[in-house]
């Protein structure tokens, strides 16, 4: 789960536990002007669903869409991290 907490972006992971008590890891999300972002619903416009056959956004998105969308607390999302840094981020849309 992404989050928007005292200025910073952070990931909310599960790492272990079960379904009613799960062990979760929180950890700072850190962005550089090359982050690639893409947003399924949530991220950006909220109007076109796009997504690929595992359900994640194929839409390219800004970071300020990012940021705003964290703000709000409902997009998951899933990152790929290079040298402490998020390379390319994921909307993965959950109906609902």
């Amino acid at each position: 789960m992404l989050k928007y907490r005292a200025g910073k972006l952070t990931v909310t992971e599960k790492i272990d536990g079960s379904k009613d008590f799960p062990h979760t890891e929180v950890s700072e999300l850190c962005l550089t002007k090359q982050t690639k972002v893409f947003g399924a619903l949530h991220i950006g416009d909220g109007h076109h669903l796009t997504v690929n056959k595992e359900g994640y956004g194929t839409a390219p998105r800004t970071l300020a869409q990012l940021k705003k969308a964290a703000k709000r607390g409902d997009v998951v999302v899933r990152a790929d991290i290079k040298d402490n840094a998020a390379i390319k981020i994921w909307e993965h849309y959950q109906r609902g």
